[in-house]
C-alpha cells in the first residue's frame, strides 16, 4: 500500500480510512501531533492530480494581509 500511494501526485483527492492511536514507540516527530498517530486501514484514490501541473497546491501561499503588493501611501 504504501508503494502505491507512494506514486500518487501531492495534488491528488485521496480518501482515508483508519483509527487514531496514542503510538508506541514514543512521540512521533514528523508532524505536528506528536502525541497521536493514524493507523491507516485503507486509502481510496478519489481524484487522480494530472502528472505534471505548473505549481505545486503546497507551494501556493496567500494571506490577505501579506506586505506584497502593498503601497505606503504615506509620504
Amino acid at each position: 500500500m504504501v508503494k502505491w500511494v507512494s506514486k500518487l501526485e501531492a495534488e491528488s483527492v485521496i480518501d482515508i480510512s483508519g483509527v487514531v492511536a496514542v503510538p508506541s514507540e514514543g512521540p512521533v516527530v514528523s508532524c505536528t501531533q506528536k502525541e497521536v498517530e493514524l493507523v491507516v486501514h485503507s486509502v481510496y484514490c478519489v481524484s487522480r492530480s494530472v502528472p505534471r501541473l505548473p505549481f505545486e497546491a503546497r507551494s501556493i501561499h496567500w494571506f490577505p494581509y501579506d506586505r506584497v503588493g502593498m503601497v505606503n501611501a504615506d509620504p
